[in-house]
């Protein structure tokens, strides 16, 4: 039981703080010629959304994709601004992104309801009842495991998700603007 809930919380740390975890590969043959079709840019997606440093390539530049506090796209913004469609799906990445916050909430509670089921279940079941109280310590247990490894696959799963609007953003950019696109790339380190 101490082995699941370690795991859990480490893994509910790397989803709720968007841990450093680089395990991304480096974009490789990116297209040289400026008329490339503009899904040839924007398809290399990483394998770990956690961590990588994501620039883009704009005007012969590399530049951050992100502010510098948190995997927001925000520096896009700029680039996008003439683009309506392109800075609808950079809002749709940016808000389920900060939708994902209220999965580490309901984690968070689920792993505390866990590791408490114990004073739990004394505080509301009499002494003379220990079976009662072993039992409801455990459904306690149980649910909040539960509840915790519920959330942390919906967030994983939504943060792969949501970077699709990142994506298409980039692709409704570049048709509007096939003179001067945006290519993603990766860096990880390790």
């Amino acid at each position: 039981m101490f082995r699941v809930s370690c795991f859990l919380i480490l893994a509910w740390t790397a989803l709720a703080g968007d841990a450093a975890i680089s395990v991304a590969k480096a974009a490789e043959n990116s297209p040289r010629a400026p008329m490339a079709p503009p899904s040839a840019y924007s398809k290399k997606i990483p394998d770990n959304p956690f961590r990588c440093d994501r620039l883009i390539k704009y005007r012969g530049r590399v530049l951050p994709c992100d502010s510098a506090l948190r995997r927001d796209g925000d520096s896009l913004r700029s680039i996008l601004e003439n683009t309506p469609d392109a800075l609808d799906e950079l809002d749709r990445y940016q808000s389920g992104r900060n939708s994902i916050r209220y999965a580490a909430y309901v984690g968070t509670t689920g792993l505390l309801i866990a590791l408490t089921s114990g004073l739990i279940a004394n505080a509301f079941i009499d002494e003379s009842r220990t079976t009662a109280r072993r039992d409801t310590a455990k459904v306690l247990q149980v649910s909040g495991l539960s509840l915790t490894l519920g959330s942390v696959v919906f967030g994983l799963s939504s943060l792969r998700n949501n970077e699709q609007h990142l994506q298409t953003a980039i692709i409704k950019y570049n048709a509007s603007s096939p003179d001067k696109p945006i290519e993603i790339l990766f860096k990880s380190e390790f």
